[in-house]
């Protein structure tokens, strides 16, 4: 499905800051119901390589939790509703498949989700 949003899936760039385990699903998946984030990434289109990354850890620095920490209206968001769309519609196909989503083996979560189906 990434193929078909011209995306590319990549692990998250900075799991030391344990943004899953801070999110809102994370409840859901400490239960073993199947969760994963969507996010923009670090590459933009048109825009030099390091650049996400620069941006990032200047906001963290400088903004993320402060005062500061507020919206501008000099943001770009343009790439937003190709994420909502590819979000909205990952989400429905997975609700339509024949057979319920599950975590990969090894991961820390499937023993929850074997437990909430009775294995």
């Amino acid at each position: 499905m990434a193929k078909q949003f011209n995306l590319t899936i990549t692990g998250d760039a900075h799991p030391e800051q344990g943004h899953f385990y801070r999110s809102d699903h994370f409840s859901m998946a400490k239960v073993g119901v199947p969760a994963f984030s969507v996010a923009q990434g670090d590459h933009f289109l048109g825009k030099p390589e390091g650049y996400g990354e620069k941006v990032f850890q200047e906001y963290n620095e400088k903004n993320y939790h402060a005062p500061s920490d507020e919206y501008r209206e000099t943001w770009d968001f343009s790439g937003m509703e190709q994420i909502a769309r590819f979000g909205f519609t990952l989400g429905l196909e997975a609700a339509n498949l024949n057979t319920l989503p599950t975590w990969n083996a090894g991961d820390e979560f499937l023993a929850a989700r074997e437990k909430s189906l009775g294995r």
